[in-house]
This record gives C-alpha cells, structure tokens and sequence, in this order.
C-alpha cells in the first residue's frame, strides 16, 4: 500500500522561500522604520539611541502579524506561508512576542559580519557565526525549524496544509511520528547552504550601502547645520567692517554674540581678524576638526574664503569648501611646488538668521 502522507518537503516551507520572504520583510520594515517611524520620533522631537526604533518597528511588525488571522506577516501570506503551532493553530501573542523577539536578536548580530574589519570587536565576531548557524537550522532539521522555531514551538508550513482537517490532522501526525521526521538530504543542505550565503552576503551589501549613505547624509546635515546657525556672526563682522572699515578682535562688540553652542556639543566663535571657528566635540567623525570662515575684500565686497581643518572627511564638507580644496591644489599645481596655501574659494553671506536653520541634526 502506498503511503500517501505528506513528507517535509510538502509540509514546510522550504528554506529559499523563507530566506527571500524574510529579505523582503526586512525591506519592507526598514522603509517603514526609516521614513514612517523615524520622522514620527522627530517631530514629536523624541530621541532614539541608533537604529534602536528600526529594531523596534521590526519586533512590532513581525509579533503583530504572526498573532494575527492571517498568521504570517504581509509577504509570508502572500508566498503562501504560514506560522502556525504544532498543531496547525494561530501562535498566541506571548508566543509570537517570543519568536519575534529572537527573530530579531539573531537578525541584529549580522550587523556584526559588516563590522569584522574593526579590530576592537575581538570575539563578537564569533556571535554573528553563531546566529549565522542558527537561522540555518531551518534547513537541515526535521521540522525545518530555526531556532527562534524551536524556542517559540512554532513551523512554518504551506497555504495548503491549513486547507482543510484532514490536512491538519496529517500535519499533526507528522510532527507526532518520529519515524517520519527524516532531515533533508545532504545534497539540500549544501545548496540551502549556499543560498543562505548568497543571502546574507548580498543583503549586507545592500544595507551597508543603505546605512553607509543615509551616515553621510547626516554627517551634512550636521555641518550644514553649524554654518546656518554662524551666519549672523558672518553678518555681525561685515556690520563692523562697513563701519569701522577694520576686521573685530575676538573680544569686540559686533551688536551679536561672539560666540554660540550647538544643542548637542561643538560651538561657534569669533577669533582675531574677523575668522570665524566651527569646532566639533562629540561625533567621532568631527571631533578633531574645524571648519573656519575668513573674511576678504574682493571687488569692494566683503567675501569669505571657507577651510576645513583637522580630521574632517571631503565628503562631509559644504560644497564651497570641498571647491576650495580642488582649487587650492589646482593652484599648487600651477605655481609648481610654491609654499601658498591659501584657500581660493570664495562664498557670499545670505542673510540668514539661526532661527531658520534646520535642526534635524544638530552638530556634535
């Protein structure tokens, strides 16, 4: 008599499936987290430490969904997985707190494989191995479970097993039989292997890139920030310039404050011929730089010649400061090794007041 009860293979969703459903799900969730939840935090003007609210929103998505009817989140219902119990039955919100919980906490040490070159995470780099091995065991157990599967007691089976009691009932024995329970091929595991490098491999990739970016644009906004709220200083010493017809000392009365910190560290101030200093104290990327704004006279008008000092990447610099470097080596080049070292670039001062700077990321 042929046996005609489902094996593993028709239970279970295979393990491809699941890696590319959950590469999806992370996609969905990060853009949910990055321009829904985060934007929420800042204009309630609400801090989170990091990515902390991106692990937040992922904990909140993927418990919420898998307590629900549908018993899968968006893009599991949609490639026909479902999360369910042993015994085919929707997982209880505690369950599905559990298994998303430990979801995430493997998902958050992947960051560690994009952070292996630093050298100060020593053994931390053995975590992101060990997560690493327990995602994979989805692919080489019996019920093809990982280990946030075993932790919360729950398998992720095709549509159609919840199709009807009979089905239920053949999944229940299944799961029940231990003589059924074979674990797949070494042949499959190899290539579920192999997928899941591919996987982490490629979507590393990408998020770095992602975060890379997005790290960069902040560090901007920071700096950009910090020459916003200058720019009535910049006003202040073209006043006593156009009465005076002198550049101010450090100390002199310009009708503005000499000097100006920014909300989360670093300041602005007023140094000896008019040059105005920004310095950075918190962000590493900053901390040991400056950005500095000298006045001239060009053509009858005051005008300012713009130099980033110290450890400060091109990359974060105001565009007219980032000119100023091509220029300046453009003219070393021409005088053919000569010692000036004179920034060229020159910017004109838009009256702008520090009222009308953003503050979305404050200098530090």
């Amino acid at each position: 008599m042929i046996d005609t009860k489902p094996n593993a293979e028709s239970l279970f969703t295979g393990f491809g499936v699941r890696m590319f459903g959950f590469g999806l799900d992370l996609l969905f969730v990060t853009i949910l987290a990055i321009f829904v939840v985060e934007n929420f935090l800042v204009a309630i003007d609400l801090r989170v430490a990091g990515h902390t609210y991106l692990l937040i929103a992922m904990f909140l998505y993927f418990a919420a969904s898998w307590a629900s009817p549908m018993r899968a989140t968006p893009v599991q219902f949609a490639f026909g997985m479902r999360v369910v119990d042993k015994a085919g039955d929707r997982l209880s919100l505690s369950r599905a707190a559990l298994r998303s919980i430990a979801l995430v906490g493997l998902f958050s040490t992947f960051w560690l494989v994009g952070l292996i070159s630093i050298p100060y995470l020593g053994d931390l780099r053995v975590v992101a191995i060990v997560s690493y091995a327990l995602v994979f065991l989805a692919a080489v157990t019996p019920n093809r479970q990982a280990a946030h599967d075993l932790l919360a007691r729950s398998i992720v089976v095709n549509r159609v097993v919840l199709g009807s009691s009979d089905q239920r009932d053949r999944l229940r024995e299944h799961v029940a039989d231990n003589r059924k329970r074979r674990r797949p091929s070494l042949n499959k595991m190899v290539v579920d292997a192999f997928l899941i490098g591919v996987w982490v491999f490629v979507f590393l990739f990408f998020v770095s890139l992602f975060i890379v970016g997005k790290h960069d644009r902040n560090m901007r906004s920071r700096i950009d920030y910090a020459v916003c709220e200058a720019s009535a200083l910049k006003v202040g010493v073209e006043g006593y310039y156009d009465e005076y017809q002198k550049w101010p000392a450090k100390d002199a009365a310009i009708g503005v404050s000499t000097k100006g910190e920014y909300p989360d560290g670093g300041y602005y101030e007023l140094e000896e011929d008019g040059v105005i200093r920004i310095r950075f104290e918190v962000r590493p990327e900053l901390k040991n730089g400056s950005i500095v704004f000298s006045p001239e006279i060009q053509d009858g008008n005051v005008t300012w010649a713009c130099r980033a000092e110290g450890q400060i990447a091109q990359k974060y610099l105001p565009a007219n400061c980032r000119d100023s470097l091509v220029m300046l080596r453009i003219r070393r080049a021409k005088t053919a090794g000569s010692l000036e070292t004179t920034r060229s670039h020159h910017i004109t001062v838009s009256p702008t007041g520090p009222g009308l700077c953003s503050r979305e990321h404050n200098p530090g």
